[in-house]
């Protein structure tokens, strides 16, 4: 007889940031064209407003995202990813004609709970393209909120 362990809760404190990472199932790509990214960001957009989780900084990467959210209550950081993640993966598969899991696991998320660490997790993200040498410098693309407003 097998017996299974239940998942851990997710800490969440309303009012503070959390810093999320989602990954792509087996590191792979989760972004094909730049209307994928669009339409991410219209979602995260949408969910953000929609569960009051606002948004401080994001990075789209090929294969994973970076958030810096603020949940207004202890549900909005969940609401908003589940909602996010189920609807862009629907677009995926709907748009290439494929199907499964686009994501690797439920997204992984910390409180961020001083003012120090906040500005040195936004300006992580925010780096992360240069970093991984996608972009010669931060003022490139729409991969991060660096000179952007959702």
């Amino acid at each position: 007889m097998k017996f299974f362990m239940p998942r851990i809760g997710r800490a969440v404190a309303a009012g503070f940031p959390h810093h999320v990472i989602q990954r792509g199932n087996n590191r792979e790509q989760v972004f094909f064209k730049e209307k994928d990214r669009k339409q991410y960001l219209s979602l995260l957009k949408k969910y953000s407003v929609k569960w009051k989780s606002s948004i401080i900084a994001y990075c789209l990467m090929n294969n994973h995202v970076h958030l810096l959210t603020k949940p207004e209550s202890d549900e909005s950081l969940f609401k908003m990813m589940q909602g996010l993640t189920l609807c862009y993966t629907q677009h995926i598969n709907r748009t290439y004609q494929r199907t499964g899991r686009l994501w690797e696991s439920r997204y992984h998320s910390c409180i961020v709970d001083h003012e120090k660490y906040l500005w040195a997790v936004a300006r992580y993200i925010e780096q992360n393209p240069v970093r991984a040498g996608l972009v010669k410098n931060r003022n490139i693309g729409v991969r991060s909120t660096h000179h952007t407003k959702l």
